[in-house]
């Protein structure tokens, strides 16, 4: 067989491979499509792109996720877009594309290897705690990831088009969740390479004229990058601004957008001290592990280096010998270390916290590895930034991946979650480095001399040490990946009944109780025909406006503190104003049967028990004595009022 044909099937054979790849990352997202019945977040947000109305969502979330609500709502007007699992499906794709675009820019781009970028995506996914039905999350990742890329091809090749791409993916960040706000932080990235570009140039030229002149050479670099970063900026944003303004005002946009940060004073897990404590807590609590993973590391080098000088000791007759044999014992040493490393990290004990845990359906086994693996990252990207003699371009990428990792989770309250959530660039790039840097010890380690490598410490074993940690860390990624279901802030725990009788939730497989409790509420609201109504809902069911069709009357998650009360008030009386003038029926109300015995209040009454506890309830409690409100349906779960006036 000639050299041409055998480079053809291997051509072919690395095609095939990569359709494999492309085609398990496309599906793979899809996983969980029909498993839920979440209550919270799955069905709440599904709920607002449907009924995607400002007044039903309120100014401050309806423009705070502008974007991500107008792209959800689109969703909802494809085939099967108004039901769950055809929705999973919809916005399941945004995570299929994230991995496809990371694949493809690690393996085409940057010519890594194609399984440690497939493995890298895999584990992307596996993190992937978050529903994909909140898309102000993953509309953030992919415009944030596109930021990134298109700032390495502008630098790369100095194309200004592809810095006012990345300008521009981050000023319509702004609208999908404006908490992007800090993702400005990029542009550091971008200076740092003016700089660094400035420094290779007037040495490449090594004239005395061009090391003089290189910062003020720099500076002109750097401003003209930044313009452009900034005019694409600005141009997607005063786009969509001035379109939000053409159709709602600037005012409204801007009183939403104050809201949200007035809702500080009741929501204090949205502070800045208790978002920024939510940071730096889990990695200065990491480094308990960090210590005692380093530890395992240096053990496995200290060992090998030992097997390497003891056979000096002996006579030099013995000492090749004595060196076959202490080879061996330094290898088994290493895997005995590694192997130590393992059941340290994976013995369940009682009095010490643990590292991780088999229990996936919940974060317990994610937790901690998942922190690490942070650090890792963005230790890498850190090294590769400062590393002496690293290439300016090499050190864009050890920053942006350091600034990717720390940025992603600003704005939240929910610590670094949110980063663990966005690997799609972190993961394969720590593999990737990590790769590049074995070689490069076992490169170094084959072609040192036998003197030498007697008493130098070798990096291999420590190599061999942080690979094991990758490779556990990626094993319990992916069985979480296969296990965790999204479930009121949980996983599920039983995925094998449905809910019989309604259109939205067919097909979906739940737990038996949560199945039983919401058939029930569905047999109720079919056999009276409430579909279609407008509901009240309160005690943590925003899901069911989805689920029952029927369309809030207001903010269906109106137990969160970042809907106040003063907000609630001014909405229960705008309400009360539309149905007295009869351009509104009255609502169904529906609540948690915690608030059964806490009935509608009539002017006057004394005896109907106050929620004392929840202000926003007693609002409702008034509303529906206002409104001669009585109860009509009640399970374990839910209970059901309806004006009878």
């Amino acid at each position: 067989m000639s050299n041409s044909e055998n480079a053809s099937k291997r051509n072919w054979g690395k095609l095939l491979l990569e359709i494999c790849f492309l085609l398990v990352l496309a599906l793979y997202p899809m996983r969980h499509l029909d498993m839920g019945g979440d209550l919270w977040d799955i069905g709440y947000n599904y709920g607002n792109y449907k009924y995607h109305q400002l007044g039903r969502i309120g100014e401050m979330w309806y423009f705070s996720t502008y974007l991500a609500g107008v792209v959800g709502h689109f969703l909802t007007q494809l085939p099967f877009g108004d039901v769950y699992i055809g929705l999973n499906l919809y916005t399941g794709v945004f995570v299929s594309l994230l991995a496809i675009i990371g694949y493809l820019f690690f393996t085409r781009t940057l010519k890594v290897s194609p399984i440690l970028a497939f493995a890298g995506e895999m584990a992307a996914i596996s993190m992937c705690w978050c529903p994909t039905a909140l898309l102000y999350n993953y509309l953030t990742y992919l415009l944030f990831t596109g930021c990134v890329i298109f700032l390495y091809h502008g630098l790369t090749k100095k194309k200004k088009v592809f810095l006012f791409l990345a300008g521009a993916c981050l000023g319509t960040n702004v609208f999908v969740r404006f908490s992007n706000l800090p993702e400005m932080g990029m542009i550091l990235a971008v200076w740092c390479h003016s700089i660094w570009n400035g420094k290779e140039e007037a040495k490449e030229e090594g004239s005395k004229e061009a090391k003089a002149g290189w910062f003020g050479k720099a500076m002109g670099d750097l401003a003209g990058k930044t313009v452009w970063c900034l005019i694409g900026y600005l141009v997607a944003f005063l786009l969509i601004f001035g379109w939000i303004s053409f159709l709602y005002g600037a005012k409204k946009y801007v009183n939403g957008i104050s809201q949200l940060f007035a809702m500080t004073e009741v929501a204090t897990d949205y502070k800045p001290t208790s978002m920024i404590a939510g940071l730096i807590w889990p990695y200065k609590e990491g480094l308990f592990w960090v210590i005692r993973l380093a530890f395992f590391a240096f053990a496995a080098s200290l060992i090998r280096v030992a097997a390497g000088f003891l056979p000096r000791v002996l006579k030099e007759e013995s000492r090749e010998k004595g060196r076959k044999i202490f080879d061996f014992i330094g290898q088994t040493g290493v895997i005995v270390v590694i192997l130590l490393m393992f059941a340290w990290m994976f013995w369940q004990r009682e009095e010490q916290p643990n590292f991780t845990s088999f229990f996936y359906t919940s974060y317990d086994p994610i937790y901690w590895p998942g922190t690490l693996f942070l650090m890792l990252a963005m230790g890498i990207g850190l090294i590769e930034t400062f590393r002496p003699g690293n290439g300016k371009e090499n050190r864009f990428l050890g920053l942006a991946t350091f600034l990717l990792v720390l940025i992603t989770s600003i704005g939240s309250n929910n610590g670094i979650y949110p980063s663990m959530n966005h690997l799609f660039l972190p993961a394969p790039y720590v593999l990737w480095k990590l790769g590049e840097f074995t070689m490069w010890s076992l490169k170094k380690a084959i072609n040192r001399s036998k003197e030498k490598s007697e008493l130098c410490l070798s990096l291999v074993p420590a190599c061999a040490a942080v690979w094991a940690f990758v490779f556990a860390c990626g094993m319990q990624f992916f069985m979480f990946g296969r296990y965790f279901v999204f479930c009121e802030g949980t996983g599920m725990q039983q995925k094998a009944y449905e809910v019989l009788g309604n259109r939205v939730l067919e097909g979906v497989q739940m737990g038996e109780e949560r199945a039983a409790y919401i058939g029930n509420l569905v047999d109720y609201v079919n056999g009276h025909n409430l579909a279609g109504q407008e509901v009240i809902l309160h005690g943590n069911v925003p899901a069911l406006a989805f689920y029952l069709e029927m369309p809030p009357a207001f903010h269906s998650w109106n137990d969160l503190d970042s809907f106040s009360l003063d907000v609630m008030k001014q909405t229960v009386e705008q309400l009360e104003i539309a149905i007295d003038g009869k351009r509104r029926g009255k609502p169904v109300v529906i609540a948690a049967t915690a608030y059964a015995e806490y009935g509608p209040i009539a002017p006057g009454d004394e005896e109907t028990p106050v929620a004392l506890e929840d202000p926003k309830w007693q609002l409702i409690q008034e509303f529906m004595g206002k409104y001669g409100y009585e109860r009509k349906f009640m399970n374990a779960y839910f209970t059901v009022w309806e004006a009878t006036k």
